[in-house]
């Protein structure tokens, strides 16, 4: 997947826009189960005050040609993945 910085024309501030393929996505059953847990957990956060601490807030998902796209809250940081990692490879 793709992942842009860009700033909201409604607002001004700044959102991630997360692009996928959908034909990577739906051709397989796994990705596809992944994705939908993924949005389906961003939704849910989004509408718990607590959550938002410490998640992004989702504003938008919706198909545009062969793209699922996913707009959320903008945060500085590093990549959660950086992150799980590091703490993989203390934990072995």
């Amino acid at each position: 997947y793709l992942i842009s910085k860009a700033k909201s024309k409604i607002d001004g501030k700044f959102v991630f826009i997360k692009e996928y393929d959908r034909l990577i996505i739906d051709s397989v059953k796994e990705y596809k189960d992944i994705f939908d847990f993924e949005i389906k957990l961003l939704q849910k956060i989004s509408t718990d005050e607590q959550a938002q601490k410490y998640f992004p807030i989702l504003y938008d998902f919706f198909v545009f040609e062969s793209k699922y796209i996913v707009i959320t809250e903008y945060f500085e940081g590093k990549p959660l993945e950086n992150y799980l990692s590091k703490k993989s490879l203390l934990n072995d």
